[in-house]
């Protein structure tokens, strides 16, 4: 046998081989040939070759991850066909494929924004009122999202002192009698700072409480010059046993004459130019 060959490869099954030759002596002159194999082979015993992984076919894509809105797939696949082995390498690329589906979009509920600074108050007095605002805006509510829950305005009292109240003047009351019958005399009429009264620190009301005019502007007649006769008299009237007197004054005046006896109606008629004269026995 001639010596064994070099192995055929590096790792996993191989071989290596020897021959022989049908030649000492090679037959002649109708010799048989030598009887068994001319070649011989031998196991080499080399460590398994490297077996590189190779993947398998896609795996399905997996459910939607979200009703709405971006929706994200998945589908994986084996580094199995084969499988490394003995040092072989790792399949390249990526186990799992990820991928979006755009669906309809999702709800967006609305939420307020902060609310904004108070208003001035629309009074200065007397329970004014004063407002503050937000909006359904942080977000808008969009595709069929729900709107804000509660108020965009809210509403505070402010200013709750009692206003000043300036007087007015009621109307003019009646005017007074004149204050003689000729000669210009005076009337007068007041009115008064009620309607309403100042109040809270108001204003009294401007102008006079009491106006005055003239009146009965006709001068007095004046005094009779003519020469008059006086008549005196007196009268006595008994009643019971008793006598009373009683005095009598006879007025002139320009063709008119009266004769009365009460103390006002003398007085009356004095400031009406009349004369009188006492009475004296008869």
């Amino acid at each position: 046998w001639g010596g064994w060959s070099g192995c055929s490869a590096k790792c996993g099954n191989c071989w290596k081989r020897r021959e022989r030759k049908c030649s000492q002596p090679s037959p002649q002159h109708g010799g048989r040939q030598c009887a068994g194999h001319k070649l011989e082979l031998q196991s080499c015993n080399v460590q398994p070759c490297p077996v590189h992984g190779e993947w398998s076919q896609w795996g399905g894509w997996s459910g939607c991850s979200a009703k709405c809105g971006n929706c994200w797939k998945r589908r994986e696949r084996k580094c199995s066909q084969p499988s490394p082995q003995h040092g072989g390498r790792q399949c390249v690329g990526d186990r799992t494929e990820v991928r979006s589906f755009n669906l309809r979009p999702c709800p967006v509920h609305g939420k307020w924004s902060q609310w904004s600074d108070w208003s001035e108050c629309s009074a200065t007095c007397g329970k004014g009122q004063k407002r503050r605002r937000r909006k359904c805006s942080r977000p808008y509510p969009q595709h069929g999202g729900r709107r804000c829950v509660g108020d965009r305005t809210e509403v505070q009292s402010c200013n709750l002192r009692s206003c000043p109240v300036h007087g007015k003047w009621s109307p003019w009351g009646d005017w007074s009698e004149c204050s003689v019958s000729c000669n210009k005399g005076q009337s007068t009429r007041r009115r008064e700072c009620s309607q309403p009264y100042p109040q809270h620190g108001g204003r009294q009301c401007v102008g006079d409480r009491t106006e005055v005019q003239s009146c009965n502007l006709r001068p007095c007649p004046e005094p009779c010059k003519k020469q008059v006769r006086v008549l005196f008299y007196r009268q006595v009237t008994v009643y019971r046993a008793q006598t009373y007197k009683y005095w009598c004054f006879v007025f002139f005046r320009c063709k008119r004459q009266r004769t009365i006896s009460s103390p006002e109606q003398r007085q009356h008629y004095r400031h009406a130019g009349y004369r009188t004269v006492p009475c004296v026995p008869a």
